[in-house]
C-alpha cells in the first residue's frame, strides 16, 4: 500500500536523507562523508511510502517566474529520487502528480525543474526550454563593448548585509525584465542563499538603482573567473558588467558564465573571442523544463489552447514554438522570445 505525505523538518534526516544520499551523494569514504544536495530551509519535502519503506522523495521550493512580463508563482521541483528496490512501481509518478495537485490548489501557475532525463517528464506535460549558453570569454577582448555607459559597476562582498541587499535588488530588476526568469519568492530565503553562495559580486547600478549583478569566486592568478550567476536587466547592463571584468585583465585571463540561449558575442563588438563550453549530458547537464499547473491567469488564447494541449500552451507561452494554426486569434501576442531562467535548482 502506498501513502504520500509531506515531511516535517525533524523527519528529513531519517526519512528522506538516506535516499537522497544514495541518489546524489556518492559512496562515502571512511574519513570524508559525501556531500548531499540539501533542500533549502523553506523547501517542502514529500515522500511516497510503500509498506513502511520510503519509495520516493521530492523537494519543492517556492519561486516567482516571469512569463512574458507576468510574475507568477512557480514550484521549483528538485531532488527527485526513488528506492532502487521499488522502482517501476509508479511511485515517482504518483509523487509528482501529488505535488502538482497540491501546488495548483495553492495558486501556483508554473512548475520548473532540471530533469535527469527529459523524456521522463514529458509524460507529465513538461516542455524543454533552450539550455543557457555557457560561454568562456577572453577578458582582453571585452574592454570596448558598447552600451551601458550610464551604468556604474562596483565590487561588493556578498556576506555583508549591504552586499546581500544589493544582490537581491539586482535579482528583482532582472526578474521584472527577463522572460522565463526564476527568483526566490521569499526575501529571507533569497538572502540566505546569497550569503551561502559566491563571496563576491559585481553590482551594476543605473541612477543609483541596482539593475544587474554577477556573483563570482576568484580563482588562481591568470586563470578564469567563474561566475555563479550573471543577471542583467538589459544588454547595456550586461555590457557594463563585462567591461568591469575586462579591467581585471592583469589578474585573470577569461570570464565564464551562463548567458541567454540566443547570446552571440561575435555580434556584440568586433574582435570578441570566446568559447562555447555548453553541454547536454544526462543526468547532470540538462536543459530546464516547465509546465503549467494552472491556466486561470493566462490570456484567453492560451487558455483555449491549454484545453486541447497543455504542453503546446507552454511551448507557445515560453516562446519555444510558433503560434499554432488553432491559436491565430492573437498571433502578435505570442512572438518568439528567448526564455532564460538565470539559475539552477
Amino acid at each position: 500500500m502506498r501513502t504520500i505525505r509531506r515531511l516535517d523538518p525533524d523527519e528529513l534526516e531519517s526519512v528522506s536523507r538516506p535516499l537522497r544520499r544514495y541518489a546524489f551523494g556518492g559512496s562515502p569514504s571512511a574519513s570524508v562523508p559525501p556531500p548531499v544536495p540539501e533542500p533549502h530551509d523553506q523547501a517542502e519535502t514529500f515522500v511516497a511510502v510503500v509498506d513502511g519503506r520510503t519509495a520516493a522523495t521530492v523537494s519543492v521550493e517556492s519561486f516567482t517566474q516571469n512569463v512574458r512580463g507576468a510574475l507568477v508563482p512557480c514550484a521549483g521541483i528538485s531532488r527527485v529520487a526513488s528506492h532502487p528496490d521499488l522502482r517501476r512501481g509508479g511511485n515517482v509518478r504518483a509523487l509528482i502528480e501529488h505535488v502538482h495537485g497540491q501546488y495548483a490548489e495553492r495558486g501556483y501557475v508554473t512548475a520548473a525543474l532540471y530533469p535527469f532525463r527529459p523524456s521522463f517528464y514529458t509524460r507529465f506535460g513538461y516542455v524543454t526550454l533552450p539550455r543557457a549558453r555557457r560561454l568562456r570569454l577572453e577578458l582582453r577582448t571585452l574592454a570596448t563593448l558598447p552600451g551601458g555607459d550610464e551604468v556604474e559597476c562596483h565590487l561588493v562582498e556578498v556576506p555583508d548585509d549591504d552586499g546581500v541587499a544589493a544582490v537581491l535588488a539586482a535579482e528583482s530588476a532582472f526578474s521584472a525584465a527577463a522572460h522565463g526568469s526564476v527568483v526566490r519568492s521569499s526575501p529571507a530565503a533569497a538572502a540566505r542563499e546569497a550569503q551561502r553562495g559566491s563571496p563576491w559580486a559585481c553590482v551594476a547600478r543605473r541612477g543609483g538603482r541596482p539593475v544587474g549583478v554577477a556573483t563570482f569566486a576568484t580563482g588562481p592568478l591568470g586563470g578564469t573567473v567563474v561566475v555563479d550567476r550573471l543577471l542583467a536587466a538589459d544588454e547595456g547592463v550586461r555590457a557594463a558588467i563585462l567591461r568591469w571584468f575586462a579591467g581585471h585583465g592583469d589578474q585573470f585571463s577569461a570570464f565564464e558564465a551562463d548567458f541567454p540561449p540566443s547570446a552571440r558575442p561575435e555580434l556584440w563588438a568586433d574582435d570578441v573571442e570566446y568559447s562555447d563550453v555548453s553541454e547536454i549530458r544526462l543526468p547532470r547537464e540538462t536543459a530546464p523544463m516547465v509546465r503549467f499547473l494552472s491556466v486561470d491567469v493566462l490570456p484567453e488564447p492560451l487558455r483555449a489552447l491549454s484545453e486541447r494541449d497543455l504542453a503546446d500552451a507552454a511551448r507557445v507561452a515560453f516562446g519555444v514554438a510558433p503560434v499554432v494554426e488553432e491559436n491565430r486569434a492573437a498571433p502578435d501576442a505570442f512572438p518568439p522570445v528567448d526564455p532564460f531562467l538565470g539559475r539552477r535548482f
